[in-house]
């Protein structure tokens, strides 16, 4: 057929963002947010090499916070596994959080934005989130 190719054909979909912070400490940057959104009960989702830092990012963003810290889940591991996703929701509903913040990198990040979709949603097993597992490629042709 004329004209076709054998390239892979889709179609990817870009997320609004809000807004991105940069050139300023972690710590001061998380606090000026929280104080932007009024939140008082900040909860921090991690990984445990972070987590086990005597002096990392994620305690100095802790510390800053002060009382406003409501807990943090320093689990999350390689590719956020839902068991994962899951629990630290479990542990931001305990804490009764106001802010999410993740800190580290694309697992936790992705780990933390499944959460609050957890948190919203109600969901509170991994086989919960399965209906959700893709559902942005579904529109796809």
């Amino acid at each position: 057929m004329p004209g076709t190719t054998d390239l892979p054909q889709g179609v990817f979909f870009l997320q609004a963002q809000e807004r991105v912070v940069f050139g300023r400490p972690a710590d001061a940057a998380v606090v000026a947010e929280a104080d932007r959104h009024a939140a008082q009960r900040i909860f921090v989702v991690s990984t445990r090499s972070l987590g086990a830092l005597a002096d990392g990012p994620l305690q100095r963003i802790v510390r800053a916070l002060g009382p406003r810290h409501a807990g943090t889940f320093a689990e999350v591991r390689a590719h956020s596994p839902r068991e994962d996703v899951v629990a630290a929701a479990h542990a931001a509903r305990a804490a009764r959080a106001d802010l999410l913040v993740a800190v580290g990198g694309g697992s936790v990040i992705d780990a933390t934005k499944a959460a609050q979709l957890c948190l919203w949603l109600g969901l509170d097993t991994p086989d919960a989130m399965e209906p959700y597992r893709g559902a942005a490629a579904a529109d796809v042709a």
